[in-house]
Formats: C-alpha cells, structure tokens, sequence
C-alpha cells in the first residue's frame, strides 16, 4: 500500500491515529513507570515506619532504663542483683567464687583468676575478675549461659577463645576438642 497515494484527508486521519498511539504508549510508559516508583516509595515508606517505630521503642526502654539507674543511684539498696556492701577484696572474691562455680557446674576446668580493678561508678562498683578455663564448646557455652540465671548477676565483658593444642586431630576420635578461654566477667556491688 501506497501512503502518498491515498487521499489527503485519509493521510491525515492515518497520521492522527498514528500520533494517538505513540502518545497513549508514552503515556502508557510514564504510568507504569512512576506508578512503579510511587508503589517502591511507600514500600520504603512503610520500611523507615517500622524502623522508627523500633528506634522509639528502643528510646522509651533507654529512657526508662535511665530512670532505673538514677533510682539505683538514689537508693542502691533497691537492687537485688548486685552483691552487698564489702570491701573491694571481698567483693571480688565473691565474684571469682561465683566465676569459679558457674564454670565447674559445667564441666569446665577453672586454670587461673585474676582480679581486675575495681571502678566506682556513681552509687555502686564494678568489680571484676580475669578467669582462664579449659573445656569443650559445650562446656564452655552452658556455663555463659549460666550467668544469665545466676543472682546476683555476673556480666562477660570480653573474651578469647582458642583450640587447646593440635588442631589437627585424628576424624575418627570421638573425643570433642577442647578449647582455652579467657573471659573478664564483672558483676556490680553496692557501696557500704
């Protein structure tokens, strides 16, 4: 078919219709994009929402474990996880003694403790010890999970753990390989 044969007005409907449908599939194509970018900007709406909703949520726990802190502060006596007022020596022993019996109850081998500083902070103490241990994974791990449910509470602050010896044992020894660690673990006692 032969365009510039057809009659003018025919030429002209056909290059009307023609531009209708270039500009409708423009359209078409600007709809979809800025509808695609419209749906991705409020599924990152609907994100940063939930994020500051966590955010606030976290600054409502921060700020009432502020007012906690400022009532320990206060009045230490109101705590229950902390040990009672002592001496730094006593104190620290009180926590090696805690350290000593978390990790035997689990099967660990307690090598050595060293007491570490002790630090005034506000109405209480942090006292601490350094504490070298010898046993499995196993051991090792039930005994950290331990101090989450002993009174008065110790905290792991750090710590180092290493393969015992040759790392290259035999596959067919059913024996675990033991592993040395090294942990400072702190717990907090009220000032007499």
């Amino acid at each position: 078919m032969k365009l510039h044969a057809l009659p003018r007005q025919s030429r002209r409907s056909l290059a009307l219709g023609l531009l209708l449908a270039a500009v409708l599939a423009v359209a078409l194509l600007i709809w979809s994009l800025l509808s695609m970018f419209v749906f991705d900007l409020d599924a990152k709406a609907s994100a940063v929402q939930t994020r500051v909703t966590s955010i606030n949520s976290v600054a409502a726990s921060v700020s009432q474990l502020r007012q906690a802190w400022a009532r320990l502060e206060r009045d230490p006596r109101l705590s229950v996880d902390m040990y009672p007022p002592a001496s730094d020596a006593q104190a620290s022993a009180s926590v090696q003694a805690a350290a000593q019996r978390v990790f035997s109850r689990a099967g660990a081998t307690v090598r050595s403790v060293q007491t570490l500083d002790v630090e005034q902070q506000g109405a209480v103490r942090r006292v601490g010890v350094r504490v070298a241990v010898t046993g499995t994974s196993n051991q090792i791990n039930r005994a950290l999970e331990a101090m989450n449910a002993i009174r008065p509470i110790l905290i792991v602050n750090g710590g180092n753990i290493q393969l015992m010896g040759d790392s290259r044992r035999p596959v067919d020894n059913p024996r675990a390989p033991e592993l040395q660690a090294t942990f400072d673990i702190f717990a907090f006692a009220r000032n007499g």
